[in-house]
């Protein structure tokens, strides 16, 4: 019973009492930049959701009469060379790039974790090939290593999601491999093993949990470069095609116009800029809420 009450006991380990994480997340939120960050991601989020509230045009209509024409009452931010209104097509681009970028973290982060928990656990072989893998991917520089995978696979949402899930997996097997490897020499895990407890349910139930907050915090990091790869892909015409809208096939559309039509790929570049900021405020955020230091 001893051995059972240890191992309930540690299983949360890590974990901080209802009143510090109240006291954290209350602190959290009352920091102006968190809290910036916070509304900021929530407007990206509902723009990428329910983008007809926000705009009624059509972002594929085309006016060529009304081509290139500066930001007026009509067009918030102007039209771009073929006279679409550029704010619908950068409101309608953030279904895109948004959610390619949540896509690809999402799916990277579930495979990355899951290689991270049974290298660090069961160590040895498994531990050598699946390190030795990642170690390719490091290797490449990022942007590179996505360039390379979409180039290969050849433009589309569903290889731009892979490419960038291929870049980013190797971060979140890095940062769940390490702690788990601290959490598997733990009192309670030893008390798990000894009442019978099996290796996915030791995982899932005792390891997981106590390396979630660095998993997280990972993620919303990780989400900003997945923003930031989207773009760049889309940019070069590796990702989304026309007339389909993104923010970086906006940004390069108005590319041979910056002189006579700098709207068509400004707006779309401080779109991104703060939707990267956003983020990125949420993550020192999420950070400073699960320091150790703080609960």
């Amino acid at each position: 019973m001893a051995t059972a009450a240890s191992a309930s006991r540690h299983s949360g380990g890590g974990q901080a009492g209802p009143s510090a994480r109240r006291r954290a997340v209350e602190g959290a939120l009352h920091n102006r930049l968190v809290f910036l960050g916070l509304t900021l991601g929530l407007v990206f989020v509902f723009m990428a959701l329910l983008p007809n509230l926000l705009t009624p045009a059509d972002p594929y209509k085309m006016n060529v009469s009304h081509a290139m024409a500066g930001p007026t009452s009509e067009n918030w931010l102007g039209t771009d060379n073929f006279g679409r209104d550029v704010w619908t097509r950068i409101v309608y681009g953030s279904r895109s790039s948004l959610g390619i970028a949540f896509a690809s973290v999402s799916v990277a982060c579930s495979l990355g974790t899951l290689l991270g928990l049974l290298a660090g656990y069961f160590g040895k072989t498994v531990d050598q090939v699946f390190g030795r893998l990642m170690d390719i991917f490091f290797s490449f520089p990022s942007l590179l290593l996505a360039i390379i995978v979409a180039g290969i696979l050849g433009p589309s949402m569903q290889n731009v999601i892979l490419a960038i899930t291929v870049v980013y997996t190797p971060f979140f097997f890095r940062v769940a491999r390490g702690p788990t490897l601290v959490e598997k020499e733990r009192e309670y895990i030893l008390a798990a093993r000894t009442l019978g407890a099996s290796a996915p349910r030791i995982l899932l139930r005792h390891v997981l949990p106590n390396i979630l907050a660095p998993v997280v915090v990972q993620a919303s990091v990780t989400l900003c470069y997945a923003i930031l790869t989207e773009a760049s892909l889309s940019y070069l015409g590796l990702g989304i095609q026309p007339p389909h809208p993104s923010w970086g096939s906006i940004l390069n559309e108005g590319r041979p116009y910056l002189q006579i039509a700098p709207w068509i790929s400004v707006f779309p570049g401080l779109t991104i800029m703060l939707a990267v900021l956003a983020f990125n405020l949420l993550g020192d955020g999420l950070r400073d809420l699960w320091d150790p230091r703080n609960v």
